[in-house]
């Protein structure tokens, strides 16, 4: 059983590391706009996408947002893709990412 767990934990710390650059949803400090933001510190570049869910202010319904795009070598984190809801306030909460990336 312990060398189960081991073994998975094993598995798993590659995945962690690379999870902690991948695609984030996230909304503008006066949640007007939700924004996919991303970076690459490897040397390969990679070939993402991002499936962003969150709510609208008064609405109870969860919106979805699709976010595809190209990140280069050792890319600064920046805002690949944005959908503008038009006036402060317009988001009212974003779920959590989902995504994947592969090499180019």
């Amino acid at each position: 059983m312990l060398r189960v767990a081991v073994a998975v934990a094993a598995m798993l710390m590659p995945t962690m590391a690379f999870a902690s650059w991948m695609p984030n949803c996230s909304l503008s400090a006066d949640r007007s706009t939700l924004q996919v933001i991303a970076s690459n510190p490897s040397d390969k570049a990679y070939y993402c996408q991002a499936w962003c869910r969150m709510k609208i202010t008064g609405e109870r319904a969860i919106q979805k947002f699709d976010c595809t795009f190209n990140l280069g070598k050792n890319a600064a984190s920046r805002v690949m893709c944005k959908q503008d809801g038009g006036t402060a306030g317009h988001f009212s909460e974003v779920l959590p990412t989902k995504s994947t990336c592969v090499p180019r």
